[in-house]
């Protein structure tokens, strides 16, 4: 019941009770009493029982209220982890993205390149094998990497998948390429692990999964400027690899990777015109050859001397040509294969009309991973004009020696007539000066012969009268010459040589020269005060025959070890009295063991002595035959 009910009942009790008082009698009053209790007590019960109807009417709402008020507090709870889910994992693709965008920015090989956004592809797709391939007119680069070692053998299957992909998007066979694979080992990092927030390789996938075949992948193409030039491929051995979430990502990589593969490529283009520049100015030829052996760069000075117009379009074959003429072409197959030794150095004498030129040519390879020769490097030198100078002072030299060699005779065969006191007797001040000439002449005439000596090398006029000779013996009988030179200075000289004859074909009285030429600068360049000590040993293997002349002496410094056997060279001389020489030693026994087809070379440390070397081949029984018989 309501305030105002209650009021105007209580008004309503007052005036029925006065009224009674006034004017009824008092049984009247008792009857009316009860009938005013009976109605209160009903009016109080309907007014508690609409109370308790407004009671649970209150309580039910309350009740709807609660529940819809936990249902939004659920929605948004789980609308909150998936929000936060969803901020966690796109910070982390944006942090990835970062990461890569700073890795390739420095980035300046295809390679490396490729290697890095793979690396961080495998934080992204539990991929098990990816793989990218780049192509352009010529050729194709693919990149492969296992995530695991069981997925090596799906490599071949992926790069069908690249090829197949490519040519049905743009037409282009790149069967019909000049292909190159490199494969990246599983496990193996390509860019130090500092650079990266979290390390890249797993050993294992993240489930376990059947490695009999790739179940899914996913290609994505390399597009800049809407051309397509390449593509990368993710492999999977379980069905579901790619979630939505994950292509639009891999979408992003690749655009990102497209990116820093055509600014590679004006960085590329940029130094190649520089390079070009530089080329085409340098006074040098300069030739270049890929890994196809196909011309890469041709200066004007190499068309010059190889004998090409200046509008001449050379090809690969027209240069072969010129190097199979200069005998230079024998070396092309040892270039790609790695066999030969580097770099190459010859003298290419080629016809040009009527005359010829002679160049100097150093050929030197160009290596990329795993040591393997992507291409060559030519430089060219015109020595034309040098080796007529060079001609000509041999020729003179000649002449003048000849001309000196035989006056030379006569006046030492008169001296010694002198000494010898058959014209008549002469005092003994007289003998000394006589045996002084004497000395000088004799040094005079070694000279004379050391410069004809290598004249005639020069100029391929040295002849050599080979037999089969025992080198043994050949050291055993040239070591006690130098016997009384030793111990005047106090050095210990011997030999060591193998029991057995050790036989060579060879001009026993050129090799002697090589050996007296080696033993006397030992002796020379080791000092008297450091009871030093010289040793010939002689080795022999299956197909060459090995000695070497070994000293304590003083050593040769690393920068002079270059030019050693260059004419007129020599180390070490001291001003004042002594032996002295021409400086020709060495390269007259360099150019008499070539001439039989060996080689000699020097192993010495500064104040640590010296080790000298030289081979000789050994001949077949056949060779000896014939050469006996001739």
């Amino acid at each position: 019941m309501s305030r105002k009910k209650r009021g105007e009942w209580w008004g309503e009790k007052e005036e029925i009770k006065s009224k009674r008082e006034q004017d009824n009698p008092t049984g009247v009053v008792a009857v009316s009493g009860d009938i005013v209790q009976t109605k209160r007590a009903k009016d109080l019960e309907e007014a508690r029982a609409e109370l308790e109807k407004y009671s649970k009417e209150l309580e039910k709402k309350v009740e709807e209220q609660t529940a819809q008020l936990a249902r939004a507090n659920k929605e948004l709870e789980a609308f909150s982890k998936g929000l936060e889910e969803k901020v966690r994992e796109r910070t982390f693709e944006l942090s990835i993205l970062y990461e890569l965008s700073n890795a390739i920015s420095y980035t300046l090989d295809y390679q490396k390149l490729m290697s890095i956004i793979m690396d961080f592809l495998y934080r992204i797709v539990d991929y098990d094998i990816c793989a990218s391939l780049i192509y352009d007119e010529h050729s194709a680069h693919i990149t492969v990497k296992p995530a695991h070692l069981e997925c090596s053998r799906f490599a071949q299957e992926v790069q069908n998948n690249l090829c197949e992909a490519v040519f049905l998007l743009t037409g282009e066979d790149i069967h019909k390429k000049e292909i190159s694979t490199f494969v990246i080992p599983p496990g193996s990092d390509t860019e130090p692990q500092e650079m990266l927030a979290a390390p890249i390789s797993r050993s294992k996938p993240e489930e376990e999964r059947d490695f009999t075949r790739i179940r899914s992948f996913f290609n994505v193409p390399f597009i800049v400027g809407g051309e397509i030039f390449g593509m990368i491929n993710v492999s999977g051995c379980k069905e579901t690899l790619f979630p939505e979430e994950r292509l639009r990502i891999l979408y992003t990589v690749a655009k990102q990777a497209s990116n820093a593969i055509e600014r590679l490529r004006k960085v590329i283009k940029i130094e190649k015109s520089k390079m070009e520049s530089i080329v085409e100015s340098m006074l040098e030829g300069v030739v270049m050859l890929d890994e196809r052996g196909e011309i890469v760069a041709l200066n004007p000075q190499a068309r010059k001397m190889l004998g090409f117009e200046d509008t001449q379009e050379v090809k690969a074959k027209d240069l072969y040509d010129k190097l199979r003429v200069a005998e230079l072409g024998k070396e092309k197959e040892k270039f790609w294969s790695g066999l030969g030794s580097f770099p190459v150095v010859q003298e290419l004498v080629l016809p040009q009309g009527e005359e010829t030129r002679t160049l100097h040519c150093e050929a030197i390879p160009v290596k990329g991973l795993e040591d393997k020769i992507m291409g060559i490097s030519m430089v060219l030198r015109d020595i034309t004009r040098e080796k007529e100078i060079e001609k000509m002072k041999n020729e003179f030299i000649s002449s003048v020696s000849h001309e000196i060699k035989t006056p030379l005779a006569i006046i030492k065969e008169a001296i010694n007539l002198v000494v010898d006191e058959i014209p008549g007797k002469i005092v003994e001040p007289q003998r000394d000066v006589l045996t002084t000439a004497q000395k000088n002449i004799g040094r005079l005439s070694n000279i004379i012969g050391d410069l004809l000596d290598i004249s005639k090398i020069e100029s391929e006029k040295l002849e050599l009268h080979t037999r089969l000779v025992n080198i043994s013996e050949l050291i055993k009988n040239t070591i006690p010459d130098f016997k009384y030179m030793a111990e005047q200075k106090g050095i210990l000289l011997d030999y060591e040589v193998p029991p057995a004859k050790v036989n060579v074909l060879c001009d026993p009285d050129k090799i002697s020269q090589v050996l007296v030429n080696l033993v006397s600068n030992a002796l020379k360049f080791t000092p008297q005060e450091d009871r030093g000590r010289v040793k010939v040993i002689c080795n022999e293997n299956k197909d060459k025959v090995i000695v070497s002349v070994q000293d304590t002496g003083i050593g040769i410094s690393e920068e002079n070890i270059t030019n050693l056997f260059d004419r007129f060279t020599q180390f070490g001389r001291k001003a004042g009295p002594g032996e002295k020489g021409t400086g020709l030693g060495l390269a007259i026994s360099k150019g008499i063991v070539e001439l039989h087809k060996g080689r000699i070379w020097v192993k010495s440390k500064l104040n640590k002595g010296s080790e000298f070397y030289f081979s000789l081949p050994k001949s077949s029984s056949e060779k000896i035959k014939k050469n006996l018989e001739k």
